[in-house]
């Protein structure tokens, strides 16, 4: 009797040397498996194991019912991700030459589309695809700091989005609540701005996340005034916006100012509307990059794209856009020729005197030349 014990007690610590650390053994042999946790050879597997095991999502679900624990298809997913992160040099897998006649644009404007697309067809519901594209929107603002990106502006959520499903709402507020809380320790160590572009006195809008985004843009404002470093990397969260929307803001005040007479409208030029717009510290998008196959801009920044270069990823998600897709869109930026209606002669001279704004952001070259 007592060799049959021996033999069980064997085969159970080789499943547990196998599965390095299975809930198997925890439950039939505690006290053998915690002598392996600390002396057996693969030590190192089972921590590996247990740290993947407590890992879900870098953004933890607001309560168990909304993401349904997603299943552990999306730890592989999401793990996956993790050696996409860039490094000190991101453009690592560009050859030295192109690294060198790359172009980098001042300010990146992101379209961040197809989550629910990425989680449907992993069979994962459209929260978890919110989420993994969260995570995913970290790893690049990284990647963009890095490449000498000083803005990146992303859409979050716009002014269309009311009209999806209520359930999936509640959680895409959930989810930027959270995101942000997170972000705020992050742009505040890194030296980040954080600017709010967009509506947030909508009511429809909780409160505890107004209360967050502000917080998260008057804070880095303060802290990037205090810094040395210039400039800082200026992270913009378009939210609750749009671009018809935005000009029609912009309308209404320049007409209020006409009315009162603080403007005459012999006064009124483009860069006097622009400084009506809610974009109006930052400067106009160089580059604007959309993922998920969709080529269009379902209104967004309308007034400030006109001279931008268009990047529609054709076969990517946004939460498999990494570290190469980036790369990607960058050697293709650095192979176009921006001429602004002009030559290009002309344009390199527009860029060699571009004017600073009141604001202290510069003045695009068609604002100069128009």
């Amino acid at each position: 009797m007592s060799s049959l014990l021996l033999m069980v007690l064997l085969l159970i610590s080789s499943l547990d040397w196998v599965a390095a650390g299975y809930p198997f053994s925890r439950i039939y042999a505690p006290a053998f498996q915690q002598n392996c946790k600390t002396h057996h050879p693969f030590n190192h597997h089972y921590h590996q194991h247990q740290r993947k095991r407590k890992s879900f999502l870098h953004v933890q679900p607001p309560h168990q019912g909304v993401f349904q624990r997603v299943s552990s298809t999306s730890l592989q997913l999401q793990s996956s991700h993790k050696k996409d992160t860039p490094d000190k040099n991101n453009n690592h897998n560009l050859p030295s030459q192109q690294q060198d006649s790359l172009k980098i644009p001042r300010h990146v404007a992101l379209i961040c589309d197809g989550n629910s697309r990425w989680a449907k067809k992993r069979g994962l519901p459209s929260s978890a695809g919110h989420v993994a594209g969260a995570n995913q929107l970290v790893n690049i603002l990284d990647a963009l700091k890095e490449s000498g990106v000083e803005y990146a502006t992303l859409f979050a959520f716009s002014t269309e989005n009311w009209k999806r499903p209520q359930s999936e709402i509640d959680d895409l507020m959930r989810i930027m609540e959270e995101s942000s809380h997170k972000f705020y320790h992050k742009a505040m160590r890194e030296h980040v701005q954080v600017q709010i572009l967009g509506d947030l006195q909508d009511a429809r809008i909780p409160a505890s996340l107004r209360r967050a985004l502000r917080k998260l843009q008057d804070d880095t404002a303060v802290k990037t005034a205090q810094s040395t470093q210039r400039p800082p990397f200026t992270v913009c969260f378009a939210i609750n916006y749009g671009g018809r929307q935005d000009i029609v803001n912009a309308s209404l005040k320049l007409a209020q100012a006409i009315a009162n007479g603080t403007i005459a409208p012999d006064q009124v030029d483009e860069a006097l509307f622009a400084s009506m717009l809610c974009t109006r510290d930052i400067p106009d998008p160089d580059l604007v990059i959309r993922t998920s196959g969709e080529c269009r801009l379902s209104n967004y920044l309308l007034w400030n794209i006109a001279y931008a270069e268009l990047y529609f990823c054709n076969d990517i998600y946004w939460p498999d856009f990494d570290q190469k897709s980036w790369n990607r869109a960058l050697q293709w930026y650095s192979q176009r020729t921006r001429k602004f209606g002009g030559r290009q002669q002309q344009q390199q001279s527009a860029q060699e005197e571009r004017p600073p704004r009141a604001n202290g952001a510069t003045a695009s070259p068609v604002e100069k030349t128009k």
